[in-house]
């Protein structure tokens, strides 16, 4: 079943050490305990332990991370900065 998404959805699914995310815009940063990420109109930071982006394709928007998810937590959408900003902050 394919979703139609607007720019403020997303839809979410987890199943056993397996979560898949739709409506992903971009990958900010992530390790093996967390995974910060920009949805369509704010950002995301999971939390867990042994998590790997298993697959993730930014055309579709389509994010599957492997391993245990303890915590997502929903943030502000993440504003690139520049290099310039960041060293006369």
């Amino acid at each position: 079943m394919e979703a139609n998404l607007t720019n403020t959805q997303h839809k979410m699914c987890y199943e056993k050490n397996r979560l898949e995310l739709n409506g992903i815009k971009e990958v900010v940063s992530y390790d093996d305990k967390e995974v910060v990420l920009t949805l369509c109109d704010k950002g995301m930071v999971i939390r867990g332990t042994e998590l790997s982006v298993a697959e993730l394709n930014l055309k579709t928007g389509l994010l599957r991370i492997d391993g245990q998810v303890l915590l997502i937590t929903y943030t502000k959408a993440h504003e690139k900065q520049s290099v310039l900003k960041k060293i006369f902050k």
